[in-house]
C-alpha cells in the first residue's frame, strides 16, 4: 500500500482504524514503522524525481498513431516514434527551489502593520515611513549616505 503513495490517513482506513491507531502501532511495534518506512521511500524517491523532472523539463520516446489512406484508398495505420518534449514548469521549479533550498528561495512575507493607516498614530506613520525607506535603500544595495537621497 506505501508503494501505492498511501499516506498514514489511508493506511489507517485500509486497516478500518483511526489514524491514532495507526500512530499508536508505529510507536509500540518499530518493525511495523520500520515497514511503512521503507514502503514510502521508493514512492517518495519517485515523486521527487518526477517534480525534478517537471522543473528542469524532460523527454521521452512517444508513438504516434495515424489512418493514412494507401494507394489503392484503403485506410491504413501508420505509427511514428516521435520524442515528446516538456518544458521546464515555473511553478514546479519555484516548488522544489523553495522546499530544497529554503534559505534561498523562501518566500517572505513582511507585516508592515496590523492596524489601518488610518488608525495609526503620527508617531507611527512616521516610523513605519522611516522602516519602508531603510527596507528600500537595503534592496537598492545603498547605505542610506547623502549621495543616496
Amino acid at each position: 500500500m506505501c508503494l501505492l503513495k498511501c499516506t498514514d490517513e489511508e493506511l489507517a482506513e485500509q486497516f478500518h482504524v483511526h489514524v491514532a491507531t495507526l500512530y499508536e502501532w508505529k510507536n509500540k511495534y518499530p518493525e511495523f514503522s520500520e515497514a511503512i518506512r521503507r514502503g514510502k521511500t521508493p514512492a517518495d524517491a519517485e515523486v521527487a524525481f518526477a517534480a525534478y523532472q517537471r522543473a528542469i523539463g524532460y523527454s521521452h520516446p512517444e508513438e504516434k498513431i495515424f489512418y493514412n489512406k494507401d494507394a489503392e484508398g484503403e485506410d491504413r495505420i501508420v505509427r511514428v516514434q516521435t520524442i515528446k518534449h516538456y518544458p521546464p514548469d515555473t511553478k514546479a521549479l519555484s516548488l522544489w527551489l523553495r522546499n530544497r533550498q529554503r534559505e534561498n528561495w523562501r518566500e517572505e512575507k513582511h507585516v508592515l502593520h496590523d492596524r489601518p493607516l488610518e488608525e495609526l498614530t503620527w508617531d507611527e506613520l512616521e516610523e513605519l515611513r522611516e522602516r519602508l525607506e531603510r527596507e528600500k535603500q537595503a534592496l537598492l544595495g545603498h547605505d542610506g549616505g547623502a549621495e543616496n537621497q
